[in-house]
């Protein structure tokens, strides 16, 4: 695998503090609200959903990526050879690692209506055909959290954690975020009010009357509920969307993954 990035995003990845690391529909967004509002309050600054990205502030430089998928996902050829989206080692060794992951089973899921209904290009497919795509099915998602699991488990100053786990008990692990970020204790008022701020259904109406301003969330079609970026928020939600067959299908390629990410 291309271990480089010769790319005009090495600048950007040299200047971050901070790496957050993810596949797609893991709920990047929403963890990435907290962070944000978490600052703005922090440091008293107008709320947006980039301002980590900005460097030379007082609060942390945070670089989100989807780094190995959108290598395999949405790179170009010539873009794979300069390693657009890759981040070297050697970066990934010397600062803070967050990586988030989440049931194959239902970021696959999410995913199907991501592609056929909230992209700029959306595309046709049935969800028997779409969790065994090539590019988008759900073995590439396995291989690609194993290959992370590979490469970079156990890296000093980096944090792993779930999905399922912000969900069940957001409290504790947004608090946990937040201290690893900071590298101390949070602000309490400033982490509470964020933390109600992100609060799914708050996000959920926040989309809906397009309080974001960003395209990244706003829905495809306000009348669609599964246009919506914000859209179920659920675990095992994948159970109410397949046949048994296609569910067996998941199932049965779920036994590839890694025992680390423990889903059964």
């Amino acid at each position: 695998m291309i271990s480089w990035n010769i790319s005009h995003r090495r600048t950007r990845i040299k200047n971050a503090d901070i790496f957050f690391i993810s596949l797609g529909k893991s709920g990047r967004t929403w963890i990435r609200t907290f962070i944000n509002k978490y600052f703005s309050i922090k440091y008293n600054t107008p709320f947006h959903l980039y301002l980590t990205d900005e460097t030379e502030k007082e609060w942390k430089n945070i670089f989100f990526t989807h780094e190995l998928w959108e290598h395999y996902t949405k790179a170009t050829f010539p873009q794979r050879l300069t390693g657009k989206y890759i981040i070297p080692n050697k970066y990934l060794r010397s600062k803070k690692s967050i990586f988030l992951y989440r049931d194959p089973r239902d970021i696959v899921t999410s995913l199907y209506y991501q592609m056929t209904k909230r992209s700029s290009s959306s595309q046709s497919f049935s969800k028997h055909e779409f969790i065994r795509h090539e590019v988008y099915g759900i073995q590439n998602i396995i291989s690609t959290l194993n290959k992370w699991h590979a490469r970079l488990y156990g890296l000093n100053n980096s944090l792993w954690n779930s999905y399922e786990n912000f969900l069940l008990d957001p409290y504790t692990n947004f608090f946990n975020l937040a201290y690893f970020i900071e590298s101390k204790h949070p602000q309490m008022d400033a982490f509470e009010q964020s933390l109600s701020f992100s609060d799914f259904k708050n996000m959920q109406n926040l989309e809906k009357n397009d309080s974001f301003n960003t395209s990244i969330l706003r829905p495809k079609n306000i009348n669609d509920p599964n246009s919506f970026k914000v859209r179920k928020g659920k675990i095992g939600g994948y159970l109410d969307e397949f046949s048994d067959e296609d569910i067996n299908y998941m199932n049965h390629e779920l036994q590839n993954l890694h025992p680390f990410f423990n889903y059964k």
